[in-house]
This record gives C-alpha cells, sequence and structure tokens, in this order.
C-alpha cells in the first residue's frame, strides 16, 4: 500500500508491506520519493515468474507519486516484457469533488501505464449517478470529466452496491472481512451473530 492505513491488512488477513515516500529526505536525495517503491517494483518481477499477481492500494494523496514513479521507472515497458497486464480501479462515491478526484486518477494512471485497464467503479454509499439531478454539480463533474475518460477500448464502468450499514455492523463488530462474510452458510452466520437463521 502507498499509504499509512492499518485497516487493508485487517481486511485482507494478511501482512501488507507499506511504501511510505520520505518526503523531508527527498529535499536532499530525490530518490527518497522513489526508492520506497522497490519492494512493488521486485514484487511484480517476482510474479512475473510465479503466474500470480500484486495488489498495490494508492492512497488518494499519493496518486501523483505513485504514477509519476510509474512514468519514469517505465514500468508499461517491463508489464510487457513480464507478459503482466495492469488493472486500475479507481472507486469513488457519487459526491462531485470525489468524481473529480477519480477523473484525475484516471488521467494520472492512463498517461503512466497507457495499456492498463482502467475500470471507475461507481460506489452508491451516497446514491447512485442514475439518481442525480441533471444539473446537480455530481452531475456535470461525471458528464464533462469522468465519462469522457471512460471511452474506448480498455475503459469500464463498474458498480458497487450500497451496504446498508445497519446491516454490515453485526459482522463487523465480529471483525469479519467482507470475503469470509459472504462465504458463511446461513446457519453458521446465524450461530455466529445470534440470530435467528431467517434473519
Amino acid at each position: 500500500q502507498v499509504d499509512d492505513q492499518r485497516r487493508l491488512g485487517a481486511m485482507l488477513g494478511a501482512r501488507v508491506g507499506t511504501i511510505v515516500p520520505d518526503f523531508e529526505a527527498a529535499m536532499r536525495a530525490p530518490r527518497a520519493l522513489t526508492g520506497p517503491f522497490a519492494p512493488f517494483y521486485n514484487a511484480c518481477a517476482a510474479c512475473a515468474r510465479s503466474e500470480a499477481g500484486v495488489l498495490l492500494d494508492v492512497g488518494a494523496n499519493r496518486v501523483e507519486l505513485t504514477a509519476l514513479w510509474a512514468r519514469k521507472a517505465e514500468l508499461q515497458e517491463d508489464l510487457e516484457a513480464w507478459g503482466m497486464g495492469a488493472l486500475v480501479l479507481v472507486p469513488a462515491p457519487v459526491e462531485s469533488e470525489a468524481l473529480r478526484q477519480a477523473g484525475r486518477t484516471m488521467l494520472a494512471f492512463a498517461d503512466a501505464l497507457p495499456k492498463a485497464t482502467i475500470a471507475f467503479v461507481e460506489n452508491r454509499r451516497d446514491g447512485s449517478l442514475a439518481e442525480q439531478r441533471p444539473r446537480s454539480e455530481a452531475a456535470q463533474v461525471w458528464r464533462e470529466e469522468v465519462a469522457p475518460l471512460l471511452t474506448g477500448p480498455r475503459r469500464h464502468h463498474l458498480v458497487m452496491p450500497l451496504i446498508e450499514a445497519d446491516a454490515w455492523g453485526a459482522y463487523e463488530n465480529h471483525a469479519l472481512r467482507f470475503i469470509k462474510a459472504m462465504s458463511l452458510a446461513p446457519a453458521e452466520a446465524a450461530a455466529l451473530l445470534g440470530e435467528e437463521i431467517s434473519e
């Protein structure tokens, strides 16, 4: 992860490597910004041999830096040499500033990884694009700044359905990861949560 959040490891149930560029040291040595990406690059090289994959979670405030590193490192050329593709998922709720940031993120990664598949993921936590009034700021940002970036090959619009907070709270209280909760049989979930199976 190019971030300093701790929740990703808990969510995935796995050890997560953290890339933390040193901005103070970068004043004297610019490599302090790009050097920390070495473990990610090495992981890609290793996975190319094993046919595994690498997941990189980039915090919103680290998008420009990550895209800059990928461009300077000519990562696209290496991915092609390794026979690997890149998939960039850009989730955003339906809110004007979040949509604007999503557009900037897609542009940055399209420039850094021109052959990547890029998917905008509409997070319906705050409503759907279809429900927006045509003159609302969110609808305008979508029409003018985001939707035009989704035309052409390897560009997609996906939807992340809303999970009601009350519906998920009981699972969250048991520290259950989403993928684990979805794989529970109804009887198992009922026993764990102290609910009737019908609930």
